[in-house]
């Protein structure tokens, strides 16, 4: 428990306290304590305070001075947070659990809110925050940094929730300069609309349940997200209205940055996202995506060309003379001739008069089939080509 003739002072206002301080032997150990309603506004600390493990009905920490750390740590506080105090030593709010809204009036700055959890909302409107850590904190309810400047802010492994379609958290006209979202989870729909990065921001690692808002972003080219390859994981949301809107935008904000591969995969999210919205044109995208995963996969058509091969020799069979074995040298020349229809491989792969092994009643029918095989055939290829274009421009 701390001391009580200091406990005694505090509670006793900001004359009572000032005297008490003038003592020699002046405690500024409150650790463990209840305090209703502690109000600190104007108050002068000039050693390290104590406020570690105490609860309190409400908290206002207004025009205060701190001349050294201050321990938050492991505080209750069950009503409402008010702070507009500046400190050039640390503030410790580690483990600290807020029950109340929290109220940011000020800059804030050299504080670290570890493991902190708000059960309420947040509002650092307009204010500067910089060299402050919410590292593994949880926010509950609705969180808004509206036109806030943060400046080496670490929001590593932090929780944002959702709340029931209102975009959260909120980072609209922000300024950004060294921030980091590593393994944050975005519950609900980001909304960093017209914010300006000016320098590197971390986005490695974290989550977005639901597809963000960067739109009119000045972005950075240090700002940076997951490796290409856990963008699924990264952006799962392709069912939200407007997530094909926002990965368009995200990937025209990576092609002005010339981060090909980001662009290419925002691209490949945009895609997705349209493709469970559209009605009409819906089994185009289907077909893309199974055929090439939007232009990614090179294996895909590949598949699919092979597939289609095999397909070709068993038509052949069905058409050609009765007694023609399956794995007939002619019935393989026919099919592969099909599935690359150029005159060069045509020429190299079929023999001559193979075509005579095709029943006369069948040939028509048959000839129907090369085309739609070559018109595969064709297509596949060319999505090949693309997805290796789009590998080499990955590089």
């Amino acid at each position: 428990m701390g001391n009580i003739k200091a406990v005694r002072a505090l509670k006793g206002g900001k004359d009572e306290w000032h005297k008490y301080c003038e003592q020699p032997e002046a405690s500024y150990d409150f650790s463990g304590e209840n305090f209703d309603r502690l109000n600190l506004s104007e108050l002068i600390f000039k050693e390290a305070a104590n406020f570690r493990s105490c609860k309190f009905g409400s908290l206002t920490l207004r025009s205060v001075k701190f001349y050294g750390d201050v321990d938050f740590s492991e505080i209750q506080v069950s009503g409402n947070t008010f702070m507009s105090c500046t400190s050039d030593r640390m503030l410790n709010f580690n483990d600290a659990r807020f029950d109340g809204r929290v109220v940011v009036a000020a800059e804030l700055r050299n504080c670290s809110f570890e493991r902190a959890i708000f059960n309420a909302a947040v509002s650092v409107f307009r204010q500067r925050v910089f060299f402050v850590t919410f590292k593994a904190c949880q926010f509950l309810d609705y969180v808004d940094f509206t036109n806030a400047q943060l400046e080496d802010v670490v929001f590593e492994a932090v929780t944002f929730s959702d709340q029931a379609g209102i975009p959260n958290p909120r980072f609209v006209s922000s300024e950004f300069q060294g921030l980091s979202f590593h393994k944050a989870q975005f519950c609900g729909q980001a909304n960093f609309e017209n914010a300006k990065f000016t320098a590197s921001a971390n986005f490695t690692k974290c989550r977005f349940d639901k597809a963000p808002k960067f739109h009119q972003v000045d972005m950075h080219e240090g700002v940076t997200f997951s490796d290409t390859s856990e963008f699924d994981q990264q952006f799962p949301d392709t069912y939200s209205s407007d997530a094909a809107h926002c990965y368009q935008t995200l990937k025209k904000k990576m092609v002005s940055l010339d981060a090909t591969a980001a662009a290419v995969s925002f691209a490949r999210l945009e895609l997705k996202s349209r493709h469970r919205q559209v009605t009409r044109s819906r089994w185009l995208f289907m077909l893309y995506w199974a055929m090439s995963d939007y232009g990614l996969s090179t294996w895909r058509p590949l598949c699919w060309l092979f597939g289609v091969t095999i397909a070709g020799v068993f038509v052949a069979w069905l058409c050609a003379v009765c007694g023609t074995p399956p794995l007939d040298k002619e019935l393989w020349s026919l099919a592969i001739a099909s599935s690359f229809p150029l005159s060069v491989t045509a020429k190299i792969t079929l023999p001559q008069g193979a075509i005579d092994i095709i029943r006369p009643e069948f040939r028509f029918w048959y000839s129907l089939w090369v085309g739609f095989q070559s018109v595969s055939s064709a297509t596949l290829l060319f999505l090949c080509g693309l997805a290796i274009r789009n590998h080499l421009r990955l590089k």
